[in-house]
């Protein structure tokens, strides 16, 4: 909140700070530990290299539209932030990172379709694995959720950004 009392700050440049520097240091994190467990040989290097990176990519879209719009309305109602911290316990296990959705039972598969973060997580699966698994995803499905919920989020920043003022 110090930072408000500067006349260029906004809040959406805390939340754009923020998002770098999260996304940086898991992009670093992942890469390292990748390239480490390659020059070992405990993992194969990835199959297609450009589908992991717009795998990554989607999915670091994603998480910072969800910050922002989750952030924007945490600080216009309080029911969001009480809501939140139980709901981001349910993300894991329903993102795909856990499971492939080629092992769910067939009836089960378009429901996992339609949780945004799967898709990203299986094109991520897709670019490393290739050929050794069967991976689902949409893309364009992806896309399309990602920018409504850019959208949503943006508005709600904006919308947030008017009834900020210091202390």
């Amino acid at each position: 909140m110090s930072l408000m009392y500067h006349r260029n700050v906004r809040p959406i440049d805390i939340y754009a700070a923020r998002l770098l520097l999260e996304g940086m240091g898991a992009t670093i994190s992942f890469v390292i530990l990748s390239l480490i467990y390659i020059l070992i040989g405990l993992i194969d290097p990835p199959e297609d290299v450009l589908l992991v990176i717009g795998g990554w990519l989607l999915l670091a879209w994603f998480g910072s539209a969800l910050a922002i719009a989750v952030g924007a309305a945490s600080e216009r109602y309080e029911m969001v932030e009480k809501i939140w911290h139980p709901a981001a316990y349910l993300i894991f296990p329903l993102s795909g990172a856990a499971y492939l959705v080629d092992a769910l039972p067939q009836d089960v598969q378009p429901y996992a379709m339609l949780i945004p973060m799967v898709n990203g997580v299986e094109m991520l699966r897709d670019g490393y694995f290739g050929g050794q698994i069967r991976a689902h995803y949409d893309v364009l499905y992806l896309v399309i959720f990602n920018l409504a919920l850019t959208l949503v989020a943006m508005s709600q920043m904006m919308i947030t950004s008017r009834d900020i003022t210091p202390e």
